[in-house]
C-alpha cells in the first residue's frame, strides 16, 4: 500500500501545481481572445451612454439645486465626473493587469512551496501501514476536494469577466451619488482574485505539509486545508468580501445596483 499512497501524493502535488499553471496560462490567453475582447468592448460601448447620461443627470440636478438656492458642492460633483470618466476608461484594463500580476506571483509562490517540500516519507512511523484501507479512503476524500476546488478555479475567470463587464452598470450609480456602488464593484473584483490565490495556496501548502511529515495528524491537517480551500468564498463573504457565489449571483447583485441607480435618477 505504501507505494500506492506515495505515488498518489506525488501525483496530487505535482499535478495540481501543473494544473494551476495551465489555468493561469489559459487565463492570460483568454484575455487576448477576440470573443472576450468583443464582449468587453460591447459592454464598454453600452456603458458609454449610461455614463454620459449619469453625468448629464448629475449636472441637471446640480443646476436645479443651484437655481432653487440650495448649496452645491462643486468639488464633489467634479470628483464624480472626473473619477467616473477615469474608471470608465481604465478600470477594466487596470484590474485585468492586476489579476495577471497576481497569477504570476501566486504561481511563483506555489513553485517555492513545491521545491521546498521534503519528499522523504516514513509511513511505518506514521502508522498508515496498519490502518488498512483508511489511507486510501482519506486520499479519495482528498481528491474529491481537490477536484471541487479545481472546478472553482476554472470558474473564477468567468466570474471575473462578468464582474468586469458589470463595471459599466455600477459606474452610473456612483456618478449619480451612490459611493457604495463603485466600492462594492472593487471589493467583489478583488475578492474574486484573492479567492483564487487563497484556494491554490491552501491546497499546495496542505499537500506539502502532508508529504513532508510522517505524522498521521498532519494527514488530517491536510484534509482540513483542502476543506478550507473549498470554502474560501464563504469565509470572504462572511467578512464583507463576497465573491457573489455563482455567476447568476454576480449578475443579480449587479442588476440590483442598476435598479438602485434608476431610483436615484428619478429623485
Amino acid at each position: 500500500m505504501n507505494w500506492i499512497v506515495r505515488w498518489l501524493c506525488k501525483w496530487l502535488l505535482g499535478g495540481f501545481t501543473s494544473v494551476v499553471a495551465l489555468i493561469s496560462e489559459v487565463t492570460k490567453n483568454c484575455f487576448d481572445n477576440p470573443v472576450i475582447i468583443s464582449i468587453l468592448s460591447v459592454f464598454k460601448t453600452i456603458g458609454l451612454p449610461l455614463t454620459a447620461f449619469a453625468i448629464l443627470v448629475l449636472l441637471l440636478k446640480t443646476l436645479l439645486s443651484a437655481s432653487d438656492g440650495e448649496s452645491v458642492n462643486v468639488i464633489d460633483i467634479g470628483k464624480r465626473c472626473i473619477f467616473g470618466v477615469i474608471v470608465y476608461s481604465y478600470g477594466v484594463p487596470i484590474l485585468q493587469m492586476f489579476y495577471l500580476v497576481v497569477l504570476d506571483v501566486c504561481q511563483k509562490l506555489l513553485n517555492i512551496i513545491v521545491n521546498a517540500t521534503d519528499v522523504e516519507w516514513n509511513w511505518e512511523a506514521a502508522g498508515l501501514d496498519t490502518a488498512g484501507l483508511v489511507p486510501l479512503v482519506l486520499i479519495v476524500i482528498m481528491i474529491y476536494y481537490i477536484f471541487k476546488t479545481f472546478m472553482n478555479l476554472t470558474e473564477r475567470f468567468w466570474q471575473l469577466l462578468v464582474i468586469l463587464c458589470m463595471l459599466y452598470i455600477y459606474l452610473p450609480s456612483y456618478i449619480a451619488g451612490d459611493d457604495e456602488s463603485i466600492v462594492l464593484w472593487f471589493k467583489q473584483t478583488i475578492a474574486i482574485i484573492l479567492t483564487q490565490v487563497f484556494q491554490t495556496v491552501l491546497i499546495t501548502t496542505g499537500l506539502s505539509i502532508f508529504i513532508s511529515s510522517s505524522s498521521i495528524g498532519d494527514f488530517f491537517m491536510t484534509l482540513g486545508a483542502l476543506v478550507a480551500a473549498s470554502k474560501v468564498e464563504q469565509l470572504m463573504d462572511r467578512y464583507g468580501m463576497g465573491v457573489g457565489g455563482k455567476l447568476g449571483g454576480l449578475a443579480r447583485n449587479s442588476m440590483s445596483v442598476a435598479f438602485y441607480a434608476k431610483s436615484i435618477f428619478r429623485k
